[in-house]
């Protein structure tokens, strides 16, 4: 389909010019696809349609007209920047490894983030890392079987237990910065999603099966 607004009307000009009354035989309209995708507009505009009145179907020089026309329009329209006409995109499949370390060997804390995140929808920046490391101090109960005790937030006056998690979780698209706000980000939002209709109770938060 070609675009409606700048090759249907001047289409339209031309056909009028050429062919006296033809305005009451044909007709140039959007052209449009219902779509039953729900989360989709009910109708998607893709073109426009020429619409001819049998008068004109056995018309030779009407239909020749109308063909050298849309050829010339079309070698003067040029595609959008935006549009790379014949380029594949590839993906080298390379994995980016996240400047992380062992600050950052207990995974469960950035569970306990996005679940922080979820009870209250955002976080000033300035005081972020204390407030998270408050709140997972309560949980650290769950890791005093372990005997390594490195990865573990605790309070500061700081907050620079807690830094190291919350920049991990940047990087993974779990929190995100929203002018002055932590917020949840994209993936930590479909994370969400996902673990409330996998994990109903409330487990070992260090328990990495959900």
């Amino acid at each position: 389909m070609l675009p409606y607004t700048y090759i249907a009307n001047n289409l339209k000009l031309r056909i009028d010019s050429k062919f006296a009354n033809i305005s009451n035989y044909i007709n140039i309209g959007t052209y449009c696809v219902d779509d039953s995708c729900p989360m989709c507009d009910d109708v998607w505009e893709y073109g426009f349609e020429l619409l001819v009145d049998e008068h004109y179907w056995n018309n030779i020089s009407f239909f020749s007209f109308v063909h050298s026309e849309l050829v010339n329009l079309l070698k003067r329209t040029k595609n959008p920047s935006y549009y790379l006409p014949g380029t594949i995109i590839k993906d080298n499949y390379e994995v980016t490894i996240l400047p992380s370390n062992t600050k950052t060997r207990r995974l469960g804390y950035l569970k306990l983030l996005i679940q922080m995140l979820n009870d209250r929808k955002k976080y000033a920046i300035m005081n972020f890392n204390r407030n998270f490391e408050k709140f997972v101090e309560p949980y650290n109960t769950f890791l005093s079987n372990y005997k390594n005790k490195k990865g573990i937030i605790s309070v500061t006056k700081t907050g620079n237990s807690a830094k190291p998690y919350v920049e991990l979780a940047e990087c993974l698209g779990l929190v995100r910065k929203n002018n002055s706000y932590y917020e949840l980000g994209k993936t930590g939002k479909v994370y969400l999603v996902l673990k409330n209709e996998i994990d109903k109770t409330k487990n070992n938060p260090f328990d990495l099966t959900t």
